[in-house]
């Protein structure tokens, strides 16, 4: 994940970018990912923006790079309050870093066969995205760290 743009000014601006693996390994059911919104959290409880991603088509056993993009643009319909954007400065100016999760929630259509199908909505929760920033600057990347894939609730 990246983070470009990053300006805790009012209004708060910053441009969200992330490449997630997207895997079916069912050997029996395709997926179709019919609509996916895409939600950036600060500190996993605070949203500061959120986008709606292209509808993607796994076949059975394949995997797939999906891109997210989130922008936030100072709109009133993707406003954060000021207590957030000051929390978020006040950790990038000590810490030189800042907190984020990714949540996706998906709605989707499980097919096997010509005739068998099912629908079903999933959550998807990637937290613990730390982002680091250089002194000054609006522009950060993931921290280099062990990541151990993202939360699935069906």
């Amino acid at each position: 994940m990246s983070v470009s743009n990053f300006n805790t000014s009012t209004p708060f601006t910053a441009n969200f970018n992330a490449a997630v693996t997207v895997d079916n390994s069912n050997k029996k059911m395709r997926i179709y990912f019919d609509r996916i919104q895409s939600s950036v959290y600060y500190d996993d409880n605070n949203p500061v923006g959120f986008a709606y991603s292209t509808p993607l088509y796994l076949e059975k056993g394949t995997k797939t790079t999906m891109g997210v993009e989130i922008s936030t643009n100072g709109s009133a319909e993707q406003s954060v309050p000021i207590w957030v954007v000051q929390e978020m400065e006040k950790e990038r100016n000590t810490r030189g870093s800042a907190t984020f999760s990714l949540r996706f929630s998906i709605w989707s259509t499980f097919k096997s066969g010509t005739w068998w199908m099912r629908h079903m909505s999933m959550r998807v929760f990637c937290g613990d995205l730390k982002v680091d920033f250089a002194v000054g600057s609006e522009t950060g990347n993931l921290a280099a760290a062990k990541r151990d894939g993202c939360l699935i609730y069906v």
